[in-house]
């Protein structure tokens, strides 16, 4: 009977492992790669993936900005807001991550590569 629960434990501790090393470097990525506020400057905004392209849109002017492209897929944009504090409305409003376009633009290029 100890094999099982030890066994048991060895999973379980693996998995929150797993689970707080994924947070870390989520929270490392969201802090470390928000572009300095500058307005009038583009930024990709990365929703949910399971956010459509009207909900997305419909984010995007809600936290101020005027959306000037899709990023490849629907739940990524590229907008423009006239003021500094337009990635704290943009996180309020759903976002998981606020972005310079070329790091979306590289890893769509990466992608694409990867494919051919």
């Amino acid at each position: 009977m100890q094999v099982p629960i030890r066994r048991l434990r060895s999973i379980v501790e693996a998995a929150l492992l797993t689970a707080f090393s994924l947070a870390a470097l989520a929270a490392t990525v969201r802090v470390t790669l928000v572009p300095p506020p500058s307005p009038g400057r583009p930024v990709a905004i990365v929703f949910a993936p399971w956010t459509d392209a009207a909900s997305a849109l419909k984010r995007v002017a809600d936290a101020g900005g005027r959306l000037v492209s899709y990023g490849g897929m629907p739940f990524v944009t590229v907008a423009i807001a006239d003021d500094a504090n337009y990635a704290e409305r943009a996180f309020a409003a759903g976002a998981w991550f606020v972005l310079d376009p070329a790091i979306i633009e590289a890893c769509l290029r990466a992608s694409e590569a990867s494919r051919s």
